[in-house]
This record gives C-alpha cells, structure tokens and sequence, in this order.
C-alpha cells in the first residue's frame, strides 16, 4: 500500500482536471488532505475489524466453553465452593491457553476439537466425573511445548530429519508456570503432555509404553488428535472424511481400540462442529 505521500502525488493531476482554477500550491494541499483522510479511513477500518473479530473470538470461546459438559459436571461433585471454583478457573485457563498453542502452530481449533472428543470420550465410558473434567484440560495443553518451537517450522510442508526430531521434543516440555494447575492434578497433566504419542502395540515414544501402561488420557489425546488431524486441512495430506479416519484408526494398530470404538460412537453426533 502507498503511503500519504505517494498517494498525494497520484491526486494531484486528478485534482488538475477537477478543479483547474485551483492554484498548485491548493491542489498539493487539497491532495494531502485528501490523503490523510484516506489513511484515516484506513486505520479506522483497521481498528473496527480488529474489535470485531476479538468479538467474534470472544464469543467463539463462550460457545465452546458452554459447549463442554464438563462445566456442568462441577456441580455434581461433592467438593467444596472453593474447590468447583478451582476447577472452573483450570478450565477457563487451559482453554485460553490452547488458543495459544493453536495459533503458534497454525491449527485452527485444534484443541477444542481434540478436547471436545475427549470430553464425549468420558462421558460415553462413563470416567468418573473429575477424571474427566482433568482429562478434558489436559487434552486442551497437551501440545504445550510447542510454544518452545520456532512457528515458521509449523508453516513448512516439508520437514528435513532434524526438524522431525526437533518436533518430537515437544512431549519433554511442561508448563514453566503451572500454579493454575492444583498440586493434585498436576500428575494427570503430565501424563498428558509426556506420553500422548505412545503407541499401544509399544512403537511410540518417548518410553515405548504398551496397552493399559499408557496413561488413559495419553490414550484418549492419542486417538482423537489423530482423528482430528485426518478430518481436517492440513497442508501435508488430503482431508478424510470421519468413516475414512476412522477406518484408518482401526487398522493401525497403534490405538487402544476400547477408545476408538467411543471415538466412533461419539464423532457421530458431533459431525460438522467445530
């Protein structure tokens, strides 16, 4: 875009044709303010799309929260004011936080989808309910320690061998502030963050844990995020539909297929959320 300047002196044989009474010296300055008014314009529009679409996300973020059984789940437990109110401010801060992660690594809803899943996942197997509160937390940050990552190397299609091994490091991260998470649930967060790309048939990493040695959350993280990652765009693969990825899940073999098979019951009745 020109600056006020350069548009100044665009104006001026315009405004020659326009007002050719006008002496040079009125039309510079008619052209200038020509142009300042046109960059005024301009910041104007910037500000009002700016606030509405802060609005926009605001509003997004409302939706999703309320969308989140979990929320009403607080008031079943038999737990103190104080407590449900912890609980109330774990959930509001990990899902601002997942918008983070989201928005460094260029996936756009990544973790409310994978955390909406998780959430369906518990309540369809019936976890108990402050089991699945945290899961459904620790599913929206579990990709922490992407923060620590360069987000230019989430841009590139294509990845050399040292960069895959750069990603892979990831799962060694924790939050480096973590005093929003109580004490007590720190280790549930942890299983997350440490152990969603084990496998059940023992290939992942980073320990190579097989079957029910997997934490459950990693197990859930593991399936959902990688039926997210098939049903949705993304630059290194064609987007499948929810039978395909599913399919796809199943043989495998990596899955625990207990989880899978809840994945499949409830991605039916989520189909086209975002």
């Amino acid at each position: 875009m020109k600056n006020g300047f350069g548009f100044a002196e665009d104006i001026v044989p315009f405004l020659h044709e326009l007002f050719p009474d006008l002496s040079d010296g009125n039309k510079v300055l008619v052209a200038v303010l020509y142009s300042a008014l046109f960059l005024f314009f301009i910041l104007i529009a910037r500000v009002m799309l700016k606030i509405i679409s802060n609005h926009i996300a605001k509003k997004a973020f409302k939706i999703y929260l309320s969308s989140l059984n979990i929320l009403k789940d607080i008031n079943d437990l038999e737990i103190s004011e104080e407590e449900k109110k912890s609980l109330r401010d774990l959930i509001s801060a990990c899902a601002k936080l997942g918008s983070d992660i989201d928005f460094h690594t260029d996936r756009i809803n990544h973790s409310r989808k994978v955390s909406r899943l998780v959430s369906k996942m518990c309540t369809f197997l019936r976890v108990p309910k402050l089991e699945g509160i945290l899961n459904t937390c620790a599913s929206m940050i579990y990709d922490i320690g992407f923060l620590d990552i360069d987000a230019e190397l989430f841009q590139a299609e294509i990845l050399d061998q040292k960069e895959k091994q750069l990603l892979k490091t990831h799962i060694n991260s924790f939050l480096p502030e973590s005093d929003f998470i109580p004490e007590a649930y720190k280790t549930l967060f942890v299983f997350a963050i440490n152990y969603h790309h084990e496998n059940f048939d023992g290939s992942g990493y980073p320990e190579g844990l097989k079957e029910k040695d997997i934490p459950s959350v990693a197990r859930m993280i593991r399936a959902a995020e990688s039926y997210v990652s098939m049903t949705s765009k993304r630059s290194y693969h064609k987007t499948l539909s929810r039978e395909k990825a599913i399919k796809n899940l199943k043989k495998a073999g990596v899955y625990d297929m207990e989880i899978v098979g809840a994945l499949e019951h409830v991605t039916k009745n989520i189909r086209g959320k975002k």
